[in-house]
């Protein structure tokens, strides 16, 4: 075995395996922590950053942990490896610009009481990568340099850079369920029982029918009930807020329906977690414009999120348009209604083109007779 692929143990001075995660003379822990320098504080970069990290695979964290990680102070991405499997994925975090350090195992403490549960896992990872990087160093590839990987592609990742000016990668009907999951709740007035999500924190965005004749509402959440306080209604376009006191739910993330072209991928967060697919009209009723789709809306869907392939909400289920699924674009919530805050990265120019484009069809429609014009014209969301 060369050389570089052997350290002195800290304990006993004896110089062991990079491979292993515990000294073979004094029997003293070799494992390592992977930790980032910094948190990532900008929530859109957060989100690329954990979809390319998780791209990686093992010991490298899944997208939910490396999200759920990068807010951290001192984000622990991975526990207990051998010094082998860190000095490969501090190699393959270089090659996303994210500077980290290879720690002693527990020198960051769990920032929850699940990282004990993770840090078994990782632990058992870092074993098994160390056995295939050993394999790897022994028979297909030269021995690892420490002070080589300025020059050398990571074993993980074929150097890939994120392209930080375009949008993230499109997410699997499995990582978008996920990721809707733990903000869906289910908000309950009296008897009756409505869809809803968090928008914030704390903040539930439901049906306003949901909460007619309660000030005070249900929140059922992750298994849990929280009290809910309605703090506001708009009538018209049938939506509400509700607070969830106690609650520190991430929330999910607002998107831009105006961005939608004909035959998008859609999810529907709603009874089930399914795919639609974006329709090629609108329909206008009482001067609020409500998006087709090419799909089923379940009985009690209607106040769950629509969600776009990235996992950005883009409206709100409805019901039935003239006998077609149909949603309520988010925009409303912020560019109309002012209920939410406008997210960064929204073109509200966009936004009204759409709005005068459904409008006019939708008078096309209903002044050109049928005979003359079967197909109704349709904004142009193709």
């Amino acid at each position: 075995m060369d050389s570089v692929d052997r350290e002195p143990c800290p304990g006993c001075g004896e110089t062991a395996p990079l491979s292993t995660t515990a000294c073979p003379f004094c029997k003293a822990s070799l494992r390592m922590d992977v930790v980032l320098a910094a948190p990532v504080d900008d929530e859109r970069i957060r989100y690329q950053l954990a979809r390319a990290i998780a791209s990686l695979g093992p010991p490298a964290p899944d997208f939910s942990t490396a999200q759920r990680a990068l807010e951290n102070p001192r984000p622990v991405l991975a526990r207990g490896l051998s010094k082998l499997a860190a000095r490969h994925l501090l190699e393959a975090l270089t090659d996303f610009g994210l500077t980290a350090t290879a720690e002693p195992e527990g020198t960051v403490a769990p920032q929850s009481p699940s990282g004990a549960r993770r840090l078994a896992t990782w632990a058992t990872l870092g074993v098994m990568m160390a056995g295939t990087f050993f394999i790897a160093t022994r028979h297909d590839s030269p021995p690892v340099n420490p002070h080589a990987s300025a020059r050398r592609t990571s074993r993980f990742a074929q150097a890939r850079s994120i392209p930080w000016s375009t949008p993230a990668p499109p997410l699997s009907l499995k990582d978008l369920s996920v990721l809707a999951a733990p903000a869906m709740v289910e908000v309950r007035c009296n008897d009756r029982r409505s869809p809803g999500f968090f928008v914030a924190r704390d903040v539930v965005l439901t049906r306003a029918a949901a909460t007619e004749g309660c000030s005070n509402v249900n929140v059922a959440a992750s298994g849990a009930m929280l009290e809910g306080e309605v703090t506001q209604r708009d009538p018209w376009l049938g939506l509400a807020l509700v607070r969830a006191i106690g609650s520190r739910t991430e929330p999910l993330r607002l998107g831009d329906a105006a961005s939608l072209h004909g035959g998008d991928r859609l999810v529907i967060a709603g009874s089930t977690v399914r795919e639609v697919r974006m329709g090629t009209a609108a329909r206008q009723l009482h001067g609020i414009a409500y998006l087709l789709m090419a799909g089923d809306v379940q009985p009690g869907d209607a106040g769950a999120p629509v969600l776009d392939g990235r996992g950005y909400v883009v409206g709100v289920v409805d019901g039935n348009e003239g006998g077609e699924p149909a949603f309520l674009p988010i925009n409303y919530a912020y560019e109309e209604s002012h209920l939410l805050e406008r997210p960064a990265g929204t073109d509200t120019g966009r936004w009204k083109s759409l709005l005068a484009e459904v409008e006019l069809a939708e008078k096309l429609r209903v002044e050109t007779p049928p005979a003359q014009s079967p197909s109704t014209p349709s904004p142009s969301i193709q």
